[in-house]
């Protein structure tokens, strides 16, 4: 083990002091430590992992965490419920920086817990634990801003030297990725050389990045541009290969802090970000227990229900998803919507398309209404039979066209003597033909003589 001593203790220890007080203080406080403290917790954390190999080998019982992601007061109440250190065990799956605004004090903290209880908390590496990557997502910002780029530097030496798997009572295997096709044996994990970049493809890369689809046989590519994607299948010859029961990942953002999926052969993720703005990243996963209380409590064995009902029985307060789980059903399901309504249309226009479109459909019927309705399209007017009663109405703001030809004169014609009448009669002249000869309200019997006859037509 790494040699502290008192003075290192008491540093430890006034360190774990500061960064828990703030536990009741409003979300967003900073702790300010010392830039000689942090580097002092970084070195002596890399001399720690160093001691420990790359495949730990842990006992039951133990709280499995997902990722934190700089949310320092999610991280303090995930303690609260679960027990500060060392009244309970832990082993956390990576990520612990980038994103939120308090990187510094959550790693700051677990790694202060990693040097004081070295065998009962464990730290795994996670891909953002590369300085490739911390680098842009916010880590590197952060030291700029409250202190030097030296310090990034000295937490990236401590990174490339975590451990990036983890095998729980002999059952569980956890890693913050996932498979790889690589891995063959779990001699090849252990096997890995320390320190250690993130390469961008390989064993290692696999681990921190690859992600499970139940849409898929077998393997695939993965849309984050690295690693790979594996079905159920693989998951499933992968557990029968190596004798174990679960595989437990995060990396992948659910619901309810964690899910199930190939038939409870794997579960994993973290929880999504609701309350006051802050984003809940490090929801615990299912505890591991020992294998007499793992069978009476239902965590390892557990009769599985029919694939996309809902859910069964389980491991943490008596339930868990089913072994297809939410993520398959909801790919599965079809989504159809209704059309949409568009209810700011007038209902005049709708019932003057309605029968523009019905007088398409019909040729020879000729459309009702007064002519040409203002709005209806010109394409379905076309070639119609244009309408002989009323009088097509003109445009606002256009100047009224003459018509020629005998018929518009004869119109005209009969126009202007019906007006000319009119004045005549208010004069005390004698009246139009047309007009009724024995006052307003006589009868159609009475005309002086019948309608004149249609102009003919020139040849």
């Amino acid at each position: 083990m790494v040699a502290v001593g008192a003075e290192g203790r008491a540093k430890l220890d006034s360190c774990i002091a500061r960064l828990v007080g703030v536990k009741d203080d409003k979300p967003g406080t900073e702790v300010n430590l010392a830039e000689d403290e942090l580097m002092w917790i970084a070195r002596t954390a890399r001399a720690v992992f160093l001691e420990q190999p790359m495949l730990l080998e842990l006992n039951a019982p133990i709280n499995i965490c997902g990722d934190t992601h700089g949310q320092y007061h999610d991280l303090l109440r995930l303690f609260e419920m679960g027990g500060f250190p060392p009244a309970s065990n832990y082993v956390f799956l990576g990520d612990y920086v980038d994103r939120a605004k308090q990187s510094i004090e959550t790693i700051g903290l677990l790694l202060c817990f990693k040097i004081k209880y070295p065998k009962t908390f464990f730290l795994l590496r996670g891909n953002h634990e590369c300085s490739a990557l911390n680098r842009i997502y916010g880590f590197f910002d952060e030291c700029k801003r409250r202190y030097t780029v030296k310090l990034w530097r000295v937490f990236g030496d401590c990174f490339n030297c975590m451990p990036v798997a983890a095998v729980v009572a002999d059952k569980i295997i956890a890693m913050h990725g996932g498979l790889s096709p690589e891995l063959t044996s779990l001699e090849q994990i252990a096997r890995i050389e320390r320190p250690t970049e993130v390469p961008e493809d390989g064993l290692l890369c696999d681990l921190l990045w690859s992600d499970p689809d139940p849409m898929i046989m077998g393997w695939g590519y993965n849309t984050r541009g690295v690693s790979y994607t594996f079905g159920h299948e693989v998951i499933r010859d992968f557990l029968k290969q190596h004798d174990l029961d679960v595989v437990c990942r995060a990396h992948q953002v659910v619901e309810d802090g964690y899910e199930f999926q190939a038939a409870r052969g794997l579960v994993g993720g973290r929880a999504r970000g609701r309350a006051r703005g802050r984003a809940r990243q490090g929801g615990p996963l299912p505890q591991a227990r020992g294998a007499a209380e793992e069978e009476a409590r239902g965590l390892l064995r557990v009769p599985r229900g029919r694939p996309g009902r809902g859910r069964v029985r389980g491991a943490v307060d008596g339930r868990a998803d089913d072994a297809v789980g939410r993520v398959a059903r909801r790919r599965l399901r079809p989504r159809l919507r209704p059309p949409r309504v568009r209810r700011g249309l007038p209902r005049r226009r709708r019932r003057r398309r309605r029968a523009a479109a019905a007088a398409l459909r019909a040729p020879g019927r000729r459309p009702r209404g007064r002519g040409r309705a203002r709005g209806r399209p010109a394409a379905l007017l076309r070639g119609l039979p244009r309408p002989v009663h009323g009088r097509r109405r003109r445009p606002r703001g256009r100047r009224r066209r003459r018509r020629g030809g005998p018929r518009g004169a004869a119109r005209g014609a009969a126009r202007g003597a019906v007006r000319g009448a009119a004045r005549g009669r208010a004069a005390g002249e004698e009246g139009h033909p047309l007009l009724l000869t024995a006052g307003p309200r006589a009868p159609y019997a009475s005309l002086s003589s019948a309608p004149p006859s249609r102009p003919r037509r020139r040849a």
